[in-house]
């Protein structure tokens, strides 16, 4: 039977397959070593499945339809849809109610109270479940929005500050002794790639004859931004790049495939240990930080490093504007 498979070293049959294009893959145990079993197992857990949908409002077939359709229109990407999963899960296992239009405000309000972790973090929260529930009032699932009106304290968000100078950002490339660690260095700092780029990079982005870099779309991965982009090579990077090679189908472990995991691959620990060896403090973030903190200060467009980005320009104003050096326009504008 299709789906139905039995995991190396263990002697009870799974079952899995999807409800719905873009769905979560359902995945669950039939508790049945036998095979013939198994499909009757198997033949039940989907009849079930697929009765629970019927009984419109049970909370993880809309949050699972909800988030295939994002997925169907571009508008989340893989790693949003398993963040936002989480989080929309979680509140109602956190209220014990199973069905979408059970929530009250006051459930809302009271779950808002419990939160742990930045006021920030908890807004974004809020923020998704509030669209969630837009949703289910367009398709006429819920007549009222839970979150609408939760009473929410003032956002701050914390100020971050970790870039690296130029000479830091050397040794951190000149200490890392793995290839395909230096490449996510030269991405990150020397062409302020998002995280997710970097592990998605093609070998087709990387022109050496133009000296740029082409990020867009491909196959199985969209960027944030929705957009292509192109960024300059720095002398260093293409340098580099001529040594390393264009590995295929990937830029950075091209013999891992995209699984469930929320990345193809994690470059994470390797990095941790790099900045740990070095003494130094950056996020992967911070790069990107770096990269257009340094490009600012030298004196560019906040234009063309929005661009370089894939971010807006009053974003890049609104971070690295005070990095602008001052060129006396003032004074030889008031001049007389």
């Amino acid at each position: 039977m299709e789906g139905l498979f039995k995991p190396p070293g263990r002697d009870v049959w799974m079952y899995r397959f999807t409800p719905l294009a873009g769905a979560k893959q359902v995945r669950k145990s039939t508790k049945k070593t036998d095979e013939a079993e198994a499909i009757v197992a198997a033949k039940k857990i989907k009849a079930d499945y697929l009765k629970k949908r019927e009984d419109a409002g049970d909370f993880e077939v809309e949050i699972d339809e909800y988030l295939a359709l994002q997925r169907r229109d571009d508008r989340l990407s893989k790693h949003s849809v398993t963040n936002r999963r989480y989080t929309l899960v979680r509140f109602f296992e956190e209220i014990e109610k199973k069905n979408v239009g059970e929530a009250t405000a006051e459930d809302a309000q009271s779950w808002y109270d419990s939160l742990k972790g930045t006021e920030e973090s908890k807004h974004t929260y809020i923020r998704w479940l509030k669209a969630f529930y837009k949703c289910l009032i367009v398709a006429r699932k819920v007549e009222e929005n839970p979150f609408a009106a939760v009473t929410m304290a003032r956002a701050r968000p914390t100020a971050r500050h970790s870039t690296l100078t130029k000479e830091q950002v050397a040794t951190l490339i000149d200490a890392c002794r793995n290839d395909g660690l230096r490449f996510v260095l030269f991405c990150g700092f020397h062409a302020g790639m998002r995280k997710e780029e970097v592990i998605e990079a093609r070998p087709e982005w990387f022109d050496l004859q133009t000296n740029h870099i082409h990020i867009g779309p491909t196959p199985t991965w969209i960027p944030k931004d929705r957009e292509r982009r192109s960024v300059p090579l720095s002398p260093a990077f293409r340098a580099f790049l001529k040594d390393y090679g264009k590995p295929s189908p990937y830029m950075l472990a091209p013999e891992v495939e995209p699984g469930i995991a929320a990345y193809r691959y994690d470059f994470e620990r390797a990095y941790k240990t790099l900045l740990r060896k070095t003494n130094l403090k950056c996020t992967f973030h911070d790069a990107r930080r770096t990269f257009a903190s340094h490009l600012v200060s030298a004196g560019m467009s906040v234009y063309k490093v929005a661009r370089y980005l894939g971010d807006g320009v009053a974003v890049v104003e609104k971070h690295y504007g005070h990095l602008q050096p001052d060129a006396g326009e003032f004074d030889r504008m008031m001049s007389i």
